[in-house]
């Protein structure tokens, strides 16, 4: 019978790793770390904290010297008696791409220069994920302006209060819920407020087109609260509804892609179907926030819903006319 050569190495890695936090923890002399804070720090069980130290204990360093650690019988905590010497992380421990795309997206958040040395983090071979820069990007939140933060306060008192809303909306470009980009006067009842990688937003039924829509904050002016009608709230809300209950199947060709961003209301159903691929179900309020996240993904999500694989199209053509 065949073996899976491979089987059980992803554990394997998962504990190299949490053996090379402890161990640069551990580098100076007279370093101190208590089983309680590697439970703490590395979230695991105490067993499994234990099993960590125990392991350390055991190691040499080839020659059958063991390491400068030691411990009491009950393992409740590791010391190091000197220093690691020769230093055992001169080759540092290679990221994965979930890792360093959460690094690169610090350090441009920081607005870390290029020739920084933190940014040396992001090179090879510690990452082999290619520049990720680019895509950092696109998918990093700019700072909140003053105005959008003032359009942020207005929009929850409104969304608290039940009042509608009236303002001007300057859309920076053609979207899936906006047809021109010239400004326009919208009248609409606030649902709720959402923020991501591309900043604030307010979904909103907009009594002009008769349906949901989607607004930037950064694109809101004028923004003013208007006592809202019984049969106002109730065309609003019944609208909302029947929009929650939209759901659509996505697949994922790498577990990865499920923690890169963070997927509303996201319902994994089956994990191993053919070549590893994830089946799971999400909520789609017909706003260009999924499809978004689907393209960042470059081809590892996908979906067989007929409206989304039009809406992808189409939001890919009008990218690529612009």
């Amino acid at each position: 019978m065949a073996t899976n050569n491979n089987s059980g190495r992803d554990g394997q890695v998962q504990t190299a790793r949490k053996l090379l936090v402890l161990l640069e923890a551990l580098s100076v002399e007279g370093a101190y770390v208590s089983r309680a804070e590697v439970e703490r720090r590395l979230s695991i069980t105490s067993d499994e904290a234990k099993c960590l130290m125990y392991l350390l204990l055991s190691l040499d360093r080839g020659d059958r010297r063991p390491l400068p650690l030691t411990s009491d019988d009950n393992l409740s905590y590791l010391v190091a008696q000197g220093p690691l010497s020769p230093s055992l992380f001169e080759r540092r421990p290679a990221l994965t791409h979930t890792e360093a795309t959460a690094l690169a997206g610090a350090l441009f958040a920081l607005k870390t220069p290029d020739n920084s040395p933190l940014q040396k983090l992001l090179a090879s071979p510690v990452v082999s994920s290619g520049d990720l820069h680019p895509f950092i990007k696109q998918i990093v939140q700019e700072k909140v302006s003053t105005e959008e933060q003032e359009n942020l306060l207005v929009c929850s008192n409104a969304l608290a209060g039940q009042r509608n809303l009236r303002f001007t909306y300057f859309p920076a470009e053609k979207s899936l819920a906006q047809e021109a980009s010239t400004p326009q006067k919208r009248f609409v009842a606030p649902l709720y407020i959402a923020c991501d990688t591309t900043g604030w937003k307010l979904d909103a039924f907009d009594f002009d087109k008769q349906q949901q829509r989607t607004f930037f904050m950064r694109g809101m002016r004028e923004v003013e609260t208007i006592p809202a009608t019984f049969n106002e709230m109730k065309r609003a809300k019944s609208t909302s509804s029947a929009a929650e209950q939209s759901m659509v199947t996505l697949f994922f060709n790498d577990e990865k892609y499920l923690s890169l961003f963070d997927w509303k209301d996201l319902s994994v159903i089956e994990n191993n179907l053919p070549g590893g691929v994830i089946k799971a179900t999400i909520p789609f309020f017909k706003t260009e926030w999924l499809p978004r996240h689907i393209l960042a993904c470059d081809g590892h999500v996908w979906t067989d819903d007929p409206e989304l694989i039009h809406i992808l199209k189409d939001f890919v053509r009008k990218r690529l006319d612009t």
